[in-house]
């Protein structure tokens, strides 16, 4: 009940803010709360610039990585396109001495006739252009020379070839290492591309948020300011006239009679609650109530009635510029905003019901924003 109360009294100056501001120390701490308040929002605010600078310092850096990552792609690219180019070229060199070596073959068998018998070995039967046995011996020692020229073009070009096809293989496989190499790249840039987004988008949201701050911050020093004006006439006012916080009021301090008869089950002041480390402050007292009727405890006017959730019916009734009574946990109201009412007048009903906690009067008393001790006021 209390923090529902704190934040209704936080508003209820709006309304009555002339009559009510006119406290000046209630007005000093509220300018106290607000001046921290400002600080907490410019902490806030310096925190989110610092994210900011951090954010744009890392997005920074991931801008080189992604540009160092490009130019290692570009160059990989270069490579590959280099390696392609020359195994390109070794396939066709390749193909041409293949062709070369099946031309040679071919001046083999035009150079030699042979005749393979059916024992499986090759004899040598006819010799073309041989007319003696001298002949025949130096075109044979010729044929033999020949042969054995073209053999060894054919076996050199064979060497060639394997060459070049181990050059290509190699090749390959550096192609190859090249192009796992360049995917992994990528992944890499991509990645850094996906992150340098999220900050971005991170960035985006943080300008708003800073720009609330400033205007909300902007919202607090007006408020300040207007504040500081306000306390500032206050004073001018209470030096000029020294008893003028003086009230009817105050006067019956301790003679004012009870809003409702019953016995006070929770008293001003801190209360501790099970489960909860700390304590929690009662800005005013709970009354078993043996009585429905709920009376106004002084003369005075009705400036507010509501109803709020899990606590009932609630007036505030105002007794002269400073005072005021709240009556909370009312099942019936019988005033409305505006009307003035009388000491002992009834304001509002409590059902009474046996052995039900609901049938308790929440009552406070306040000067101006600030609650004080209702029972140093009650009779």
């Amino acid at each position: 009940m209390n923090k529902i109360f704190i934040i209704f009294f936080f508003l209820i100056p709006l309304n009555i803010c002339s009559e009510v501001i006119n406290d000046i120390k209630a007005a000093n701490e509220y300018l106290d709360k607000l001046h921290n308040e400002i600080k907490e929002e410019e902490t806030s605010l310096k925190n989110i610039k610092n994210t900011r600078k951090n954010l744009l310092k890392k997005i920074e850096h991931i801008e080189k990585k992604i540009s160092y990552a490009e130019s290692v792609l570009e160059q990989l690219n270069i490579r590959l396109e280099k390696l392609n180019k020359n195994k390109n070229s070794l396939e066709k060199e390749i193909e041409e001495n293949e062709k070369k070596m099946e031309i040679l073959k071919n001046q083999l068998k035009k150079s030699n006739t042979y005749i393979v018998d059916n024992r499986g070995y090759t004899q040598l039967k006819v010799l073309i252009f041989s007319k003696t046995y001298h002949d025949t011996i130096k075109n044979m020692e010729i044929l033999e020379k020949i042969n054995g020229k073209i053999i060894d073009k054919v076996k050199q070009l064979k060497q060639i070839v394997r060459k070049i096809e181990k050059l290509k293989k190699e090749y390959d496989d550096t192609a190859g290492n090249l192009n796992e190499i360049y995917r992994a790249k990528k992944n890499v840039a991509q990645e850094l591309s996906n992150e340098k987004l999220r900050h971005e988008q991170t960035l985006t949201l943080l300008k708003e948020d800073e720009k609330s701050k400033r205007e909300y911050i902007e919202v607090l020093n007006n408020k300040y300011n207007m504040l500081s004006n306000k306390i500032k006439e206050l004073e001018k006012q209470k030096n000029s006239n020294p008893n003028k916080f003086s009230t009817s009021f105050e006067k019956y301090k301790g003679k004012i009679p009870w809003p409702a008869k019953g016995k006070v089950v929770e008293k001003y002041g801190p209360k501790k609650i099970d489960g909860f480390k700390g304590e929690v402050f009662n800005k005013g007292i709970k009354i078993a109530i043996n009585s429905e009727k709920i009376n106004s405890v002084f003369d005075g006017k009705v400036k507010y009635v509501d109803w709020i959730r899990g606590y009932g019916n609630i007036v505030i009734v105002q007794h002269d510029k400073y005072y005021y009574t709240l009556y909370a946990n009312l099942d019936k109201v019988f005033v409305n905003p505006g009307q003035n009412v009388l000491q002992d007048e009834q304001i509002g009903q409590i059902n009474i019901t046996t052995g039900n906690n609901n049938s308790t009067l929440y009552f406070e008393v306040r000067k101006q924003n600030k609650a004080v001790n209702p029972l140093l006021w009650l009779q």
